[in-house]
């Protein structure tokens, strides 16, 4: 009963609880790149200037105030997707193509955004030459002020940079160097600690991490990184307490699973720090552009279904007998169980096949309900090779990795070796790249990929079903 007891009263519990959440708030704020939202801003008032000027020279003049709403606008718009990217983050690599990649995107969602809102602005048909020339003189002010940015990142050393220590084996020390210096953290180096032994970073290795209290005392370090695996985590607490002790800055890289390429984040809930590690997948904002398609093209297929069913239903019953639609149970994402439904191309007397099961399976049109499963979340247009339910208990290791994604109507496998659909490990590979690569533009590629590909198959009289390419998958059942 004891531990039922509340040891604090409601209003305790509620300073406690708003304690935690500024401390956090204040946590993560150290993490944003504030000079860079800034130089952003800056930069999108300079080309508001430029492109007044430029409309003075090449059209005629107009008023400073006139189109104002403009930039401020399309700075919003920015700054929120830059912000929502993550680019203002210190710790998200800041590659030179990745880097002018988002700041493409960002000056393309604004300008979109801008675009819709120009009729409830002005009826001035002048204004959308003006937010041309504003978006051309953006993207190229904005590209250039990042790369000189990132050069005087680069560049730059001062009294405000820290001076780190880095404690680790050889291999983590490495690893952290290099990624560091794709971030915007200004960090300065001052030595290493390496704790197998090994010479690997010549001068920077101070010494012997028995001997930290006195390599602390002879440099002036601000921080230290514990840049180590999972298992020596218990074997640095002490050490991590001496810097604690000390009033340092203590930094801990810890490598939870040692040589598992899995993509992992940090947050925290108060104040207590939660590691993800999970597969490639997609975010929020990727995740509802997708679904959104997703809606869209299957609207579109279930009205076209309905259109071909008229001739299609009549003829299924005729020739085929027995029911219209086949359904089967299939697994969706993280091994979720639905229905898969498909127009039924086996005769139940198991008489030979007749003209309709050819035509349905060689047009792939027996296919079309699964626009309904589409529309309902259980699959995608776009998505991952298929898994029969009757399988899950054999599903194990790369069986088990191929249901992180949702199924799709096609994918990347569609278009490889019908002999890899048996490799599970490739099956992983291929949804991993997709993920990887994802893009709205990708998918709408892939989509159009597979029409040429089953007109291409129906010109030559080869089975587009999507069972066709699968039939050979005993393992999973793919058979109808």
């Amino acid at each position: 009963m004891a531990l039922l007891a509340k040891p604090y009263s409601k209003t305790t519990v509620r300073k406690a609880d708003w304690r935690q959440g500024l401390l956090s708030w204040m946590n993560n704020k150290t993490q944003i790149n504030m000079v860079q939202i800034i130089a952003d801003i800056i930069c999108l008032a300079v080309t508001y200037v430029i492109s007044i000027f430029l409309t003075d020279e090449i059209f005629h003049h107009i008023a400073f105030a006139e189109y104002l709403w403009i930039p401020v606008l399309f700075s919003m718009v920015y700054v929120f997707t830059m912000f929502t990217g993550e680019m203002y983050h210190r710790t998200t690599f800041t590659y030179q193509d990745r880097t002018l990649k988002y700041v493409m995107k960002a000056c393309i969602f604004a300008a979109v955004f801008c675009f819709v809102m120009i009729p409830f602005t002005t009826k001035d048909v002048f204004t959308i030459n003006i937010l041309l020339i504003y978006i051309l003189v953006a993207i190229i002010v904005i590209s250039i002020q990042y790369l000189i940015m990132q050069e005087l990142r680069q560049a730059i050393r001062g009294r405000w940079k820290k001076h780190a220590v880095i404690v680790g084996p050889q291999e983590n020390v490495q690893e952290y160097l290099y990624f560091i210096k794709k971030t915007s953290f200004q960090v300065d180096v001052a030595g290493c600690i390496i704790l197998d032994g090994k010479e690997g970073v010549g001068e920077f290795n101070l010494g012997k991490i028995e001997n930290l209290e006195d390599i602390l005392k002879k440099n002036i370090v601000d921080e230290v990184i514990f840049a180590i695996p999972c298992s020596l985590m218990e074997d640095m607490r002490k050490y991590v307490l001496l810097c604690k002790d000390r009033g340092l800055t203590v930094r801990l890289a810890v490598d939870f699973f040692e040589g598992h390429n899995q993509g992992s984040s940090v947050h925290s809930v108060g104040t207590i720090p939660v590691f993800t590690y999970q597969n490639a997948s997609l975010n929020d904002f990727q995740l509802f552009i997708k679904r959104l398609m997703d809606i869209t093209g299957a609207i579109v297929g279930l009205i076209y279904t309905a259109i071909v069913s008229v001739f299609i239903v009549p003829m299924i019953r005729i020739q085929i007998g027995g029911p219209v639609f086949v359904k089967k149970n299939y697994l969706s994402i993280n091994g979720r169980s639905f229905i898969l439904y498909c127009f039924n191309t086996t005769s139940e007397n198991g008489r030979q096949e007749c003209f309709t099961s050819r035509l349905l399976r060689k047009t792939g049109m027996c296919n079309l309900p699964m626009f309904w499963n589409v529309l309902k979340g259980d699959m995608s247009l776009v998505g991952s090779l298929p898994v029969h339910a009757e399988n899950d208990s054999n599903h194990s290791g790369g069986r088990a990795i191929n249901i992180t994604l949702k199924p799709g109507l096609t994918g990347l496998w569609r278009f490889t070796d019908r002999t890899m659909l048996n490799d599970n490990r490739y099956l992983t590979e291929l949804n991993n790249r997709y993920l990887h690569k994802w893009s709205f533009i990708r998918d709408l590629w892939l989509i159009f990929k597979t029409i040429v590909f089953i007109l291409t198959l129906k010109a030559s009289g080869i089975g587009t079903s999507l069972f066709s390419c699968l039939e050979e998958k005993s393992s999973y059942g793919l058979t109808t």
